[in-house]
């Protein structure tokens, strides 16, 4: 029994309740994606099937491992690490069966071919790159707008060198597609459109930082895993007292100490920063739809 209608409820309300958590307040609940872990390996191990648990909780061990260094370096939150290991242990394979009985029963029987169409890549994999190409492409164009409205554009720093390198390769990646798959022109159009926003975040990341996501702030208004610019605190502070770029509870008893001994008050934070939650539900959704999308947009 592999309770694929369980395992697809419990990661859509899972998944919906953690989007709306991290959209209100940047916070997800440990108990909501620990109860996900837990129970999709539960599920795993009622299968009664050791290779196959012993499978998924490896992978599940190695995606914490990864978003672990992910977190402590300020690239993704803790919330978001563990809800995606909790993806891992719900929905360790596309739940084809569970996806047609849905189709059937919603009368949509012209999707049996799609949910049956067998995905190049990892479940997992197709969910996170999914909903990732969605948070960068919708925050590229979220960040140009918001620079547009603080600066008009002007007296910005773009990064010529690394901005020019990511053009080149995202230039490369839409000639190679087209020469590789020869993919319709829209299909072109639409991929340019997802890889513009990380071309244009390369380029004026400094700005980005600076001008639209950076906050100087007291002590009194910081939230866990509030990402701290370090870089811009005196060097020898930062060596000093071991100042990391994510507010753990050590960090915040440091930056305590460095208020009292410094007399600094205010510090720099990155407080405008995407919420990534909504973003793996948009994935998850467009996923379970469409096992393969990478496979749909280049055939």
């Amino acid at each position: 029994m592999n309770f694929e209608l369980i395992r697809i409820a419990v990661a859509l309300l899972g998944t919906g309740a953690a989007a709306y958590q991290d959209a209100k307040t940047s916070f997800i609940d440990d108990k909501l994606t620990l109860s996900m872990i837990g129970l999709g390996t539960l599920f795993n191990v009622l299968m009664f099937d050791w290779d196959f648990a012993l499978y998924s909780i490896g992978i599940t061990a190695i995606i914490f491992g990864i978003g672990y260094i992910l977190y402590r370096t300020g690239q993704l939150g803790g919330g978001d690490v563990l809800l995606f290991c909790g993806l891992q242990a719900l929905l360790p394979y596309y739940p084809a069966e569970g996806m047609a009985q849905l189709f059937s029963t919603a009368g949509l029987a012209a999707q049996q071919e799609i949910v049956f169409f067998e995905p190049i890549l990892p479940f997992f994999v197709s969910i996170y790159l999914a909903c990732s190409f969605l948070g960068m492409a919708i925050s590229g164009y979220i960040y140009a707008w918001k620079l547009y409205k603080k600066t008009g554009f002007r007296k910005l720093h773009p990064n010529y060198l690394m901005g020019g390198a990511t053009l080149a390769a995202a230039l490369f990646i839409i000639y190679w597609l087209n020469f590789v798959f020869e993919i319709a022109p829209q299909k072109t159009a639409f991929i340019s459109l997802l890889l513009a926003p990380a071309v244009f975040l390369v380029i004026f990341k400094k700005d980005v930082s600076e001008k639209v996501a950076l906050r100087w702030i007291p002590r009194k208004e910081f939230e866990d895993e509030d990402i701290i610019s370090a870089e811009l605190l005196p060097a020898k502070i930062v060596e000093k007292y071991k100042i990391e770029r994510v507010l753990t509870t050590e960090q915040r008893k440091i930056l305590e100490k460095v208020e009292r001994e410094e007399g600094i008050h205010k510090f720099p934070v990155q407080k405008d920063l995407p919420r990534f939650g909504p973003y793996i539900l948009a994935g998850l959704v467009l996923c379970l739809l469409v096992p393969d999308l990478l496979s749909l947009l280049f055939y």
